[in-house]
């Protein structure tokens, strides 16, 4: 559909409508060969309301500024994150979403070529809202929001007044360097108001991912404000994804390590297995 002020007013309270119409991605059920627009299943649209759209009931703002999404691999986690971004960022002024991974270079991740992919293969969206793609960032000149991939360099970018903080894969932030890199490009700015950290991870190395694990802790005591999604094991994964099938499950337990094949495809904490998990 065309961009319009009555659509976007639209689209700003119906997150889903607006990446089922708006959004485009490479088609997996053909190897990337065509485009099409996503078809959330029940769990997305469920998790994409629940931590867009719930507000306080006494202030009216944002109720979650800790979000985990922690979902076995081919449940497109990270991609339906970087959906929420994109809508964030069309649909409202300045916003600024960094996005964390970690490697070194952020600016190749799948959250921000899903994002870049967007807006460049959507004309309506683009002739829209004017979106700008340069050096890891992509700036929205009607909204004057950005994305902006970052990364363990991140440095004197430290200031930055972020809406939003997406952090993929924390279970290998295992290191000193890659811990202090979480707590530098998590802190908020105390200007802004609700900012969220959002996290997108497979399950916890146990003890090694300290990080995530105490994120997985303050989940299991219901912290305010925290939201967590965990989808484990073979049968609640195939139930929560259409397309991931017992079958496909066990090709993977026969050609994976056991203890990959636990932690990324059935998303179940796993001791450290050496630099093979890493």
């Amino acid at each position: 559909p065309a961009i319009t002020p009555r659509i976007l007013d639209q689209y700003r309270l119906d997150p889903c409508r607006f990446i089922e119409e708006q959004c485009i991605l490479e088609n997996a059920m053909d190897g990337g060969r065509t485009w099409v627009r996503p078809v959330l299943y029940p769990l997305q649209r469920q998790v994409t309301n629940d931590v867009l759209l719930t507000t306080d009931p006494e202030t009216g703002e944002p109720l979650y500024t800790t979000v985990l999404l922690s979902w076995a691999r081919k449940m497109s986690k990270t991609i339906l994150a970087a959906l929420w971004w994109v809508w964030r960022v069309t649909c409202f002024q300045n916003e600024v979403v960094l996005l964390a991974g970690p490697t070194k270079n952020a600016a190749t991740e799948l959250a921000f070529m899903s994002a870049v992919a967007v807006f460049t293969k959507n004309e309506v969206l683009k002739n829209a809202v004017g979106p700008k793609i340069k050096h890891g960032v992509i700036r929205i000149q009607g909204t004057e929001s950005e994305i902006r991939a970052v990364s363990k360099t991140y440095g004197a970018q430290a200031g930055v007044n972020w809406t939003v903080c997406h952090v993929d894969e924390l279970s290998f932030f295992c290191d000193k360097q890659m811990s202090d890199y979480f707590d530098t490009v998590t802190t908020p700015s105390p200007a802004r108001i609700s900012p969220m950290v959002c996290i997108t991870s497979y399950a916890p190395i146990r003890g090694k991912s300290l990080l995530l694990e105490n994120i997985h802790k303050r989940a299991a005591r219901k912290e305010p404000g925290l939201y967590a999604s965990i989808v484990s094991g073979a049968r609640a994964v195939t139930d929560a994804c259409p397309w991931i099938s017992m079958k496909f499950l066990r090709r993977m337990k026969a050609t994976k390590p056991p203890h990959v094949f636990k932690r990324v495809f059935l998303n179940l904490m796993t001791n450290d297995s050496g630099q093979l998990d890493r």
